[in-house]
Order: C-alpha cells, then sequence, then structure tokens
C-alpha cells in the first residue's frame, strides 16, 4: 500500500468534520515530511511519530466534538423546553419502570447464590403416588438412611425449621430458627460472619447446648457486641453458648434468628413423620440423574425394610436454584418483565415521534446546511447525540424513579417472593440502566437519523420543511404512533384480565368469617412447662382471661391459622374402611384446634357436635364435609364412627364441619379434620371482638404477662391482614400491570394526538387548498383525521393479536378468567378505537378552523 494512502486511512480515526477542515493541509505536510526523511530509519521514526500523534490527539478531537455538539443540543434544547420536558419525562417514565422491575429479577433470579457452587447443590424431597403427593419433606430417619447408603452425595444436609423464645437480655422475644445437622456449612459453604459454626460433636443430643445468632438478630437485640461470642443466652429456657454470627442471607431465606444443631435421636425420632429439608451437594462428575436413580433405589430399599412406613415413598431431586424459585415467582416475574417491557417500547416509540416530528421541523435547516456543505454523516451524528443527551438526562431521573419505585416494592415483596428482602438498586442494576439508557438513546435517535439520511437538498429548501401525508417522515410518525396503541392494546388486555381475576378471588368462600379476628402466636418452651398438665393449665387460665376482656365474644387455639402460610397433612381412614377407600387411606390437611377455635372462626357446624371440653384423653376428632365424602362415599354419617390416621392414632367422629380454604384462595377447599390439641405444641390464639380487633393487643399482652412474665406473643394480626398478606402477589401483578397498561394508553393516546395536530400545523396550506375548493370542515377534519385512526386501527388489530399469544403464556396466574375472554377482547377494543378517535378528532378539529387566504398568503 503507498504511503499516502496508508495515512489517509489513518486520518479516518479523527471526526469527519475534523477531516473536512484540515485534511488536504495533514496530508500536504505529511508528504513533504516524507519526502525530506531519508532513509529506513529516519521513515520508521517518521511513521512511529504519526501513528503515535495519530492515536494520541484522535480520541481528544472526538471529544472535541463531542462536547461541541452537546453544547450545541442544550442550546436548542433550551429554545424548546416543552419539547424536552416531554422527551426527558417519558424517558424517565419508561427507564425507571424498567430499571425497577429489573432490580426485582436481578436480586430473585440473577443475584449469585451465597452457596459455593451452587449448580451442584440440589434439594432432596420425597414423594408419594399413591398419596398423590408430589413434594413434601423428608423424615430425619429416612435422612440418616440416605447419609448411610447414598453414594452420589459428597455430603447431605437436613435442615428443621421451628421457633423459640429468647429471654434475658431484655424483653421477651419470640424469633424464627432452624435446626441444621452438622454437614450444613460445608454442604452450603455458607460462612458465619463471626466466630464459628457448630462442629460435629455439638450435633450429638446431651452436648448441643451452643447457638449462632443471625446478623440482623445480633445488631437488634445485641447491638452487634462482639463480646456475645463466648457468652450463654436464653433459648427456651436453657441457656446455649453463642459460638458463631450467622449472616442473614442463607440463599432460600433470610427469615432466620437463631441457628441450632438438630442433634437427632434416632430413638425418639419417627420414619412416618416427615419435618425436615434436605439438602445435598453432588460429587463431582456425579448427574442429577444418576443421583437420582440411585437414591431412589435406596427408598425402595427402605419401602421393603420398613413397609408401614415408607410404603410408596421414593425421592426427588430439585436443583437448589428451581427449589428456592419455584414455577409461580418465576412466572410473576416474567410476566412483570414482559409487561415493562412493553411499556419501554411504548415510551421509546412515543419519544422516537416527538423527535422525527422535530426532526421534520427542523427539514429547512437541515436543506441549508447540507447545501453549504455539511455532510450527511453530520447531522445523523447531530442527531444522535442531541437522542443520547436526553436519553441520559432522562435515565437520570429515571434512576430517581427506580429508586423510588424500589422502596415501594420493598415493602410489598419481601414476604411474596423468595431472595427479594435484599432488594435494592446495587451496581448491577446501575449497569444495566446505564446500557438501557444508551441502548434507547441510540435507539430512538435511528428514527430522525432515518430522515435525515434521506433528505434531498432541493426537495427539502422547496417545501421548507412542510410535509405531506404521502411523506417518509409522516408514514414513520404514523407508523411510530400505531406501534404504541398496539402495545397499549396489549398491557390493557393483561390488566383487566389480571383485575378480573383478582376480583373473583376476593370474592371466593374462604369456609369462614375473617371479620373482628385477632391471631397470635405462643411458643411454650418445653423446659418450662415439661408436662402436658402444665402447659394445658396455662392456656386454660390464658382463655379465661381473654374470655373475660370487655369486647371479647370467643376465643380458641389452634396449630395453624388459614392462608398463613405452611400446612400439616397426615393419612386419614376409617377403621371399618369401606371397599372404594384405599386401605393406606386418604391424605389430608390436619390442625389441632379446640372447639373454641371452630366456633370463633366462624366455621358452620353440618353435623353432630364438637369437641367435648371435658374429654381430657383426646379421643375425639372432627372432619370436614369434603373429607367425609371421599372417606363414606354411600353417604354414610360418620359421627360415633372411628377412624384411624397416619401415626396410628385410632379417634372417635363427634362431627362434621364446614370444608375450609387452608393455604390459597385459588386452589379448592382442603380436605381436612380437627383434633384436641396437645399443648406442649406452638399454638396460634383467635380472638373474635365486638370492635377493632387491633384495639386488643395490649390488653392480650397484659394477659399473658399476669400469667408468665417471661413468655413472649408473636405474630400478632388481624385475620384481615392475613388474608392481604396471602393476597399481596396478586394484588401487586394486578397493581403494577394497570399502572404500566394506564401510562402506555396515555402515552399512546398523547402520541396518536401529537401526530395528528402536528400532521394538521404542517398540511396547512393543503388543506386550506382544500376548503378553498369547496370541501366542507367535516371533510377537512376526516381528512386530517384520517392518517391517524388507519394507523390507530391497524394498531388496535395488531395489538389484540399479540395480546391473544401472550395471555396464554400468564394463563396460570388467572383465577376462573379465560385468557382469550372475548367480553374482555370486545371491550378493550371498542374502548380503545373510541379512545384513538377522540384522539385524533380533537387535534383534527383545528382543520376546520384553517383560514385558507391567510394559510395560503403565508406559504
Amino acid at each position: 500500500m503507498k504511503p499516502d494512502r496508508f495515512y489517509a486511512i489513518l486520518l479516518r480515526l479523527y471526526p469527519s468534520a475534523f477531516r473536512e477542515e484540515y485534511e488536504r493541509e495533514m496530508r500536504a505536510a505529511f508528504r513533504r515530511r516524507r519526502r525530506d526523511e531519508s532513509g529506513v530509519a529516519r521513515r520508521a521514526l517518521l511513521w512511529l511519530s504519526v501513528v503515535g500523534d495519530t492515536l494520541a490527539t484522535a480520541p481528544g478531537e472526538h471529544f472535541n466534538m463531542l462536547l461541541s455538539e452537546i453544547r450545541y443540543t442544550l442550546r436548542g434544547l433550551r429554545k424548546t423546553p416543552a419539547f424536552a420536558a416531554a422527551v426527558i419525562t417519558t424517558m424517565a417514565l419508561g427507564i425507571g419502570a424498567t430499571t425497577a422491575i429489573y432490580s426485582l429479577v436481578y436480586a430473585v433470579l440473577l443475584r449469585p447464590l451465597p452457596f459455593t457452587a451452587p449448580d451442584r447443590l440440589v434439594r432432596i424431597s420425597e414423594t408419594n403416588k399413591l398419596l398423590d403427593i408430589s413434594d413434601f419433606s423428608a423424615s430425619v430417619l429416612n435422612f440418616l438412611s440416605w447419609e448411610e447408603q447414598s453414594r452420589s452425595f459428597e455430603a447431605l444436609a437436613a435442615i428443621r425449621n421451628g421457633s423459640a423464645n429468647l429471654t434475658g437480655d431484655g424483653e421477651p422475644q419470640r424469633v424464627l430458627g432452624i435446626a441444621v445437622s452438622d454437614h450444613f456449612w460445608t454442604t452450603t459453604g455458607i460462612k458465619p460472619v463471626a466466630g464459628r459454626a457448630f462442629t460435629p460433636e455439638e450435633n450429638i443430643p446431651g452436648k448441643d447446648r451452643v447457638v449462632m445468632l443471625s446478623e440482623g438478630l445480633w445488631r437488634q437485640r445485641y447491638g452487634a457486641d462482639p463480646e456475645i461470642i463466648g457468652r450463654a443466652v436464653l433459648v427456651n429456657s436453657i441457656p446455649r453458648v453463642v459460638v458463631g454470627i450467622a449472616p442473614d442471607d442463607i440463599g432460600y431465606t433470610t427469615r432466620v434468628d437463631l441457628w441450632t444443631p438438630l442433634a437427632a435421636n434416632p430413638a425418639e425420632e419417627d420414619r412416618a413423620n416427615h419435618v425436615i429439608t434436605v439438602l445435598g451437594r453432588l460429587r463431582s462428575g456425579v448427574s442429577l440423574v444418576a443421583a437420582d436413580a440411585e437414591l431412589n433405589a435406596v427408598a425402595l430399599r427402605l419401602e421393603k425394610e420398613f413397609p408401614k412406613s415408607n410404603e410408596g415413598w421414593r425421592v426427588r431431586l430439585t436443583p437448589v436454584k428451581e427449589w428456592i424459585v419455584d414455577d409461580n415467582s418465576r412466572t410473576s416475574l416474567y410476566l412483570l418483565l414482559a409487561a415493562v417491557g412493553l411499556l419501554l417500547l411504548t415510551t421509546s416509540a412515543n419519544v422516537a415521534c416527538l423527535l422525527v416530528a422535530r426532526a421534520t421541523a427542523r427539514a429547512h435547516e437541515f436543506g441549508i446546511r447540507l447545501a453549504l456543505g455539511a455532510g450527511r454523516g453530520r447531522l445523523i451524528r447531530q442527531l444522535t447525540t442531541e437522542s443520547l443527551v436526553l436519553s441520559v438526562i432522562g435515565g437520570g431521573l429515571g434512576l430517581l424513579v427506580a429508586a423510588g419505585t424500589v422502596r415501594w416494592l420493598a415493602t410489598r415483596v419481601t414476604n411474596q417472593l423468595p431472595r427479594s428482602a435484599h432488594l435494592a438498586l446495587d451496581w448491577p442494576v446501575l449497569a444495566f440502566a446505564f446500557g438501557l439508557t444508551a441502548g434507547v438513546g441510540f435507539a430512538v435517535g435511528l428514527a430522525p437519523s432515518w430522515s435525515a439520511r434521506r433528505a434531498d437538498v432541493l426537495t427539502t429548501l422547496r417545501r421548507g420543511g412542510r410535509g405531506t401525508t404521502g411523506s417518509a417522515g409522516a408514514r414513520l410518525r404514523l407508523a411510530l404512533a400505531g406501534g404504541q396503541v398496539a402495545v397499549a392494546t396489549m398491557l390493557v388486555v393483561g390488566a383487566l384480565l389480571l383485575i378480573q381475576s383478582f376480583a373473583r378471588l376476593q370474592e371466593v368462600d374462604l369456609g369462614f368469617k375473617p371479620d373482628h379476628l385477632l391471631t397470635a402466636s405462643i411458643n411454650l418452651p418445653r423446659a418450662k412447662y415439661a408436662t402436658q398438665e402444665k402447659a394445658e393449665a396455662f392456656y386454660k387460665s390464658l382463655l379465661s382471661e381473654i374470655e373475660a376482656l370487655p369486647g371479647a365474644v370467643s376465643v380458641g387455639v389452634t396449630s395453624g391459622i388459614p392462608m398463613a402460610g405452611g400446612d400439616t397433612s397426615m393419612p386419614i381412614v376409617p377403621v371399618e374402611r369401606p371397599a372404594s377407600v384405599p386401605e393406606r387411606g386418604i391424605q389430608a390437611s390436619f390442625r389441632m384446634a379446640n372447639a373454641g377455635y371452630l366456633r370463633t372462626m366462624g366455621v358452620p357446624l353440618r353435623r353432630g357436635n364438637l369437641f367435648d371440653e371435658s374429654d381430657s384423653k383426646h379421643q375425639t376428632i372432627v372432619l370436614g364435609e369434603g373429607l367425609v365424602r371421599r372417606l363414606w362415599p354411600d353417604g354414610s354419617d360418620p359421627v360415633d364412627r372411628q377412624v384411624r390416621l397416619g401415626n396410628g392414632q385410632v379417634l372417635t367422629v363427634v362431627g362434621v364441619v364446614g370444608d375450609v380454604r387452608m393455604t390459597d384462595r385459588r386452589e379448592e377447599p382442603e380436605l381436612a379434620y380437627y383434633f384436641r390439641p396437645f399443648f406442649l405444641s406452638t399454638l396460634t390464639l383467635v380472638v373474635r371482638t365486638t370492635t377493632d380487633p387491633a384495639n386488643f393487643v395490649g390488653a392480650i399482652r397484659e394477659a399473658v404477662k399476669r400469667i408468665d412474665p417471661a413468655q413472649p406473643l408473636s405474630s400478632i394480626r388481624t385475620m384481615d391482614a392475613v388474608l392481604d398478606a396471602n393476597a399481596e402477589k396478586s394484588r401487586l401483578q394486578t397493581t403494577l400491570l394497570t399502572a404500566f397498561a394506564c401510562l402506555a394508553l396515555l402515552l399512546g393516546a398523547v402520541g396518536i394526538a401529537g401526530v395528528v395536530a402536528y400532521s394538521v400545523e404542517r398540511r396547512a396550506p393543503d388543506l386550506a387548498v382544500r376548503l378553498a375548493l369547496g370541501a366542507t370542515p367535516a371533510a377537512a377534519i376526516r381528512n386530517a383525521a384520517g392518517g391517524g385512526v388507519t394507523a390507530s386501527l391497524i394498531g388496535l388489530v395488531l395489538g389484540l393479536l399479540g395480546a391473544w399469544g401472550l395471555s396464554r403464556s400468564f394463563s396460570g396466574v388467572l383465577y376462573k378468567v379465560q385468557p382469550d375472554d372475548p367480553a374482555t377482547f370486545a371491550g378493550v377494543g371498542i374502548a380503545l378505537l373510541a379512545v384513538a378517535i377522540v384522539a385524533c378528532w380533537l387535534p383534527a378539529r383545528a382543520a376546520a378552523r384553517i383560514d385558507p387566504a391567510a394559510a395560503l398568503k403565508r406559504e
């Protein structure tokens, strides 16, 4: 390659404007210097100097050019503040909303798990096809058998959830705790914040008087005192030595306050009692399928060895991330991400439409610049810089919108979505926001740049920037406006489907009366209430005190209230079993409860009686009517018949009550039964009042203190609050999608109206000629609005088609609403068509007010 040609290529590193002004002189200077230098070495030094100088100065020239264009852009925007405000506000809303939802997606789905090699970590659950159980907790004895017989895992770890009372060092406090086996820390790779984890010796019964505090509890109750390590604290009235501080985030939850060793005693465990969560770390080179096969072979051997407790029980291995974030949570997040993505498309189209209109209005200016020698590349670069500047400003304000939205989301999703406790605008989210801002700025700048690239100097100067209905800029504006209508249609359909679904969920018959109910949990420590008599005496005294309170209607206790999360189930079978009932029985939910609980909750008595409070042997049971139909399909009266539970206990049926939805409004009422509580367990108080139940909190606390000053009361909530928390995920989805839909619809309507208004302004001479030739004002309005209405109709049809396709992907979150509900689609189509027509008609009215003489004279 010739030296002069190579130098010309090297000059391409400089901005085009710089080359237009200095390239000829620089090439001439280079040729002179090359002629003056003789010899290979001197010319090599010349090339080194030239290349080095170019590489050093070209970036600076680009930066100077960029600063110049930014200053020019800012001067231009100051002259059109309304345009700048509209673009910046629209971008801030789109980028802010998208960043906020991405922060939620990142926190739940993308944030790295706090485990070592999480891809090799699995959750091991138990299944039973005979009992129609697809995913269940494991039993402690089965876990110990897996540890002994499996070879596919480096280690297995067991977790048992629970709660505990902390006393001493301040007010009594009920805390959430878990007990873990000795391999938990090595299996997960989680490291203590301070101190150490449990040793294998501390997982032996009798040697387990140690405890770890969560970082949150350490800071909240003990002021982050490092001296707490090595000191004893009272846990359920038993002193335990604090050996370490555990991090709050343990991957699958942040709601753990206290850690204790599992210290399982095989002699005291029941193989049929499925109460623990099991995690396993696969050995290097062992696949999930191979480990699943091996562990199921172990389960088959255990079934043969222990047929009474293990009949039909098998195992299921799930990658830990799929266990932590279940399919319902993923669907919810994908739905929100799709919705905010559509909103971002709407805002981008709206901004692009404004930029195209501005570029069309400046067509005369561009024509003059082209005529004076400016290159098209320079114009495109200027327009792209303008869109990027607007995007950066909008993105900056969008971060403020995102920060406020994230703060609001944090108050709503913490208990609804896993891994959402640390929702924040951290650096990955900020990096996403930066990339999104740059991407949107560049994308929306393509539309006006495309118009500038196609600009013809003579035509532009002759028209003076005035457009016609057939111009490329007008068609592009109509296409962008129609796209906004299409996206708005999709969002409105989705929002309306979710609104109908949520409304129908709220109308579901729960099987009990939730009004005027207050609930609170009590956990009596076994060390203090070691016998059934002591625990029962405490509860009887407490129930008597609460019943005596002014305004208290009734009170009861149960092992678990409906809709509060969690469930307990066990097979049940009539002693005189009908032939159609399986020998193993029917798997059903159970609750320990007294008669006062069923009366207080308003669960209707269908047949027989409730528990006899004088029955001290607890030999009676109350069945739900749905369970009765399964146990006695012939319609026999179950009262006074005997049933056998999965633990072998035989009880006499004394009554039948209505079915209750225990865990989710979406599901049909569970098959359920109730038996008298064993008062050594954690129980929940339920109080029905005549006035606002929240006013009874203080009185109930005082009643507990009078009986036992060291006994804390926790989870104090009204039943309305429990139901609100249970419905919060559906409410959040509906609220966000509705907000996105309303914003998209507003932007779409404004976009269509803006296109029509701009068209009327730019086509004033054309419309004036039509009016001068005898066209009626109504015809002028129809002509002005025609393009907008056509674009809206096309967008509406495309939007309905897109909504029909997308709605099927989230049919799982709908309740008793068809994703292709004809009434919804028809209603949205008619309503949005009316909105589009009004949006076109309002600005088009200006066409009827055009004075032909004045318009033509001005032209």
